[in-house]
Formats: C-alpha cells, sequence, structure tokens
C-alpha cells in the first residue's frame, strides 16, 4: 500500500527536502506552502498522514491543525507537528501527554522521521 503525506509547511527548501526524502521511500506527497493552501490540499487529497509546521505566516500552525481536528472528513488523519519550538511549548507537552499526535523537533534526522511514520501509520 502507497500512503500519502501532506506536507503544511512555508518554508520551501524544507517541503523540497521532504518531498524527496518521502518519494524515495514510496510515499505519495503533497507539499502545501501555508496554511490556507495545506488545508486545501488535505481537503484534495485525503493523505493518510500530514506534516504540519507551526510557524507559518498566513496561518498559524494550531488553527490549521484545530480545524483538521474538528472537521468529520480529517477529524481522523494522523498529524505530525514539525516545529523548530521548544519542547516545552504547553500545547505539545499536552500532546505528548495526551499521545493523540506526535511531533518532532527540526532539525531532526531522516531515520527519525521514517520510523515515527511508520509507527503511526501502522496503528492507523
Amino acid at each position: 500500500m502507497t500512503y500519502r503525506v501532506v506536507c503544511i509547511e512555508d518554508d520551501a527548501e524544507m517541503i523540497d527536502l521532504l518531498r524527496l526524502l518521502l518519494t524515495r521511500e514510496g510515499y505519495e506527497y503533497v507539499g502545501a506552502r501555508g496554511g490556507v493552501r495545506g488545508l486545501q490540499a488535505v481537503h484534495d487529497s485525503k493523505p493518510d498522514i500530514v506534516l504540519l509546521d507551526l510557524m507559518m505566516s498566513d496561518m498559524d500552525g494550531w488553527t490549521v491543525y484545530e480545524t483538521l481536528k474538528r472537521t468529520p472528513e480529517t477529524s481522523h488523519i494522523p498529524i505530525i507537528i514539525v516545529t523548530a519550538a521548544a519542547q516545552t511549548d504547553e500545547k505539545l507537552m499536552e500532546m505528548r501527554v495526551s499521545k493523540a499526535d506526535q511531533y518532532i523537533v527540526k532539525p531532526f534526522g531522516a531515520s527519525l522521521l521514517m520510523e515515527l511514520m511508520r509507527r503511526i501509520l501502522s496503528q492507523a
């Protein structure tokens, strides 16, 4: 089975880097620059998992996250927060405790991201 990933990120270089990494690993990949485009990409492509940056200029990543989780068509999609924010951020700590979704802090190794994605997708 081929899994579809949507990456919502405002850094074009990170979008391209993740595209290279994930397509090499056999994933279908859709990169969306910014939260508004990201929400549309999730709606259009119905991904199996979303990689979501928190710090974006057009729409805060938490707004994107909350929109996806409260929308019935997208609420089941696992989201990995990809952020440079400190691990002590209150919401990241809440996520860590609840195990609802996962996060990874930039910079991260490709093997760590792949392992995290495989674990989440195997549970879905």
